[in-house]
């Protein structure tokens, strides 16, 4: 039984895209986040959930209650479906609901990015969005508006995304020859699925600023894998992927609150940033002050970035924690296609003396 649980998770693991640079899907990078929650802990926070792919492995392995947190929306809609979802999916009923034409649909797709979509892409987009307010169940609205973004981010061929002043994706390819109808389709009955687990507990997702979040939300360990302010950048998650959080609102009916459909900037709530040393350092300040309730923090880095470890070790024991570091080789995705970088990754575990 145990050995089919395993190959399930494996399974499914294997199906998990990211397609987002820093993730942790590296089966290293797992096994050690693993390997730091105490057995008795019982609940798990994921601060920046990113990809979701933490704090969906930790709810597979552990059974214990995962709270995600992320500012982005495409990230806590990601959350909401693949890790707080204990087990709703599409039926083929909802997808015969979704898919049929719609003569009240309002082709945002269409007028936003009809140019790179093609016309019989951009055709079942609008039908599907228009559609999605007919589902009864909230949890499949979410379902709905993230398939058809993650299929769509599925196909880019570089994690961040920028537009020309035409307003095509500079660099990638059109979505012309592909067809996201029979894409959706497939992914919605045979791969999410398997994506599906019930950990019977009450998972939860936050949508807010991580350091504003700590003081009202409590768990047994603390996992940080905030963006890194690495010298080149590469943590500019807002710029880079304002246009899945624009596809998230017009798949979730919030079309009319998108400032600029075409340009790099998310339109979300002020929050602290950490892709610059400065306000990456005060941030970790902040963090460390506003956990102090919380028993175990792990904090995932790396050695690429600007701030050093031992500075994030020095924070700690200014407020009370104990430390231990190891480092992990590893091959990181970066945002060049084919462009591996070599790094290692840090674990910076905190506890109470």
């Amino acid at each position: 039984m145990e050995t089919t649980l395993q190959q399930n998770y494996q399974k499914s693991l294997d199906n998990y895209k990211t397609c987002i640079y820093g993730h942790k899907k590296n089966p290293k990078l797992l096994s050690k986040i693993h390997q730091a929650i105490p057995e008795k802990a019982m609940s798990f926070i994921d601060l920046f959930s990113g990809t979701g792919v933490v704090g969906w492995s930790v709810k597979h392995q552990r059974n214990i209650k995962i709270l995600s947190n992320d500012i982005m929306k495409y990230a806590c809609l990601r959350a909401k479906v693949l890790v707080a979802n204990n087990g709703i999916t599409l039926t083929q009923d909802d997808l015969k609901v979704l898919t049929r034409p719609n003569p009240h649909r309002k082709n945002y797709i269409e007028c936003f990015y009809g140019r790179f979509m093609g016309e019989h892409n951009y055709t079942f987009l609008d039908n599907w969005a228009a559609n999605i307010p007919s589902l009864n169940d909230p949890i499949k609205r979410d379902i709905a508006a993230f398939i058809p973004t993650y299929n769509i981010m599925s196909r880019n061929e570089y994690c961040a995304v920028t537009f020309s002043p035409l307003g095509t994706l500079t660099g990638y390819r059109n979505y012309w020859d592909i067809d996201l109808k029979t894409e959706c389709l497939d992914y919605a009955q045979n791969i999410f699925p398997l994506m599906v687990y019930n950990n019977h507990q009450k998972n939860e997702v936050y949508n807010e600023d991580a350091v504003g979040l700590l003081p009202i939300i409590h768990a047994d360990f603390l996992y940080i894998d905030s963006p890194y302010c690495a010298p080149g950048g590469g943590g500019e998650y807002e710029p880079h992927l304002a246009f899945y959080d624009d596809l998230v609102q017009i798949f979730s009916g919030r079309a009319n609150e998108i400032v600029n459909y075409c340009d790099h900037k998310a339109d979300l709530a002020p929050y602290t940033k950490f892709y610059n040393r400065q306000t990456a350092f005060e941030g970790f300040v902040k963090i460390f002050q506003n956990s102090g309730h919380i028993p175990t923090l792990l904090i995932s880095y790396n050695t690429t970035s600007d701030i050093d470890p031992e500075e994030l070790v020095v924070i700690a024991h200014t407020y009370g924690r104990k430390t231990s570091i190891e480092y992990v080789d590893y091959t990181r995705p970066t945002t060049q296609k084919g462009n591996n970088n070599k790094t290692k990754e840090i674990f910076l575990i905190c506890s109470y003396k």
